[in-house]
């Protein structure tokens, strides 16, 4: 992951790796199981360290981490670079309520937008917008309700959940509407809300006979 020299996939992972941490604590309370997670991720960290160290003395892999590294690069903030197109392209957007359609965004200028909100207005128009925004908000919003209920397809939630926020903070920055496995997320996430679904409904079920 790190030679991949991708700043989403180091972004993801460092969002989705504290998040964990940070909601395995709150569902454990015994503190061995504590203990055990800070000792892990101490552990992470040393590793993470050190294979950094390792692959900065390789010259052609210091100079591109070197680079990739830098927050805005010329493609970000240049001329019609992935900020200005935002601009651009949100304006241009407020006067085509049906959108500009599919892939046309980059007929126009010279990349795609690189923000899927701005990528669903333009693309799909304003109702469009609204339903993924709908899909989105919904997903995590009834995720984080059952995401610490003691049941037997939680770590599938807790997993599925804590990645797909990060993919959504992701798509500030990138096109996530043709990555397959964002879907899958969704898939995962809503699967666990059936089931959970499922579990109440038998349970009442029991308690009324």
């Amino acid at each position: 992951m790190l030679l991949s020299f991708s700043r989403a996939a180091w972004a993801l992972f460092l969002f989705s790796a504290m998040m964990m941490i940070v909601v395995m604590f709150i569902k454990e309370r015994s503190g061995a199981f504590r203990l055990k997670i800070i000792v892990l991720a101490l552990g992470g960290v040393i590793f993470a360290v050190v294979s950094i160290v390792v692959a900065l003395q390789i010259p052609q892999v210091s100079d591109l981490l070197t680079s990739r590294t830098s927050l805005v690069q010329d493609y970000d903030g240049g001329h019609l670079g992935r900020f200005e197109r935002h601009k651009l392209g949100f304006l241009a957007a407020m006067s085509q309520p049906l959108g500009i359609g599919p892939m046309v965004f980059s007929t126009i200028y010279p990349e795609d937008e690189h923000n899927i909100w701005l990528k669903s207005l333009t693309s799909y128009g304003w109702l469009g917008f609204i339903s993924y925004v709908g899909l989105v908000w919904t997903s995590i919003w009834l995720g984080f309700r059952y995401l610490l209920r003691d049941r037997p397809w939680q770590p599938y939630l807790m997993i599925g959940w804590i990645t797909l926020c990060g993919h959504e903070l992701i798509g500030n920055v990138i096109d996530t509407d043709h990555w397959r496995h964002h879907f899958m997320l969704f898939g995962i996430v809503w699967g666990c809300l059936a089931l959970e679904h499922a579990h109440r409904r038998m349970r009442t079920r029991g308690t009324t006979r």
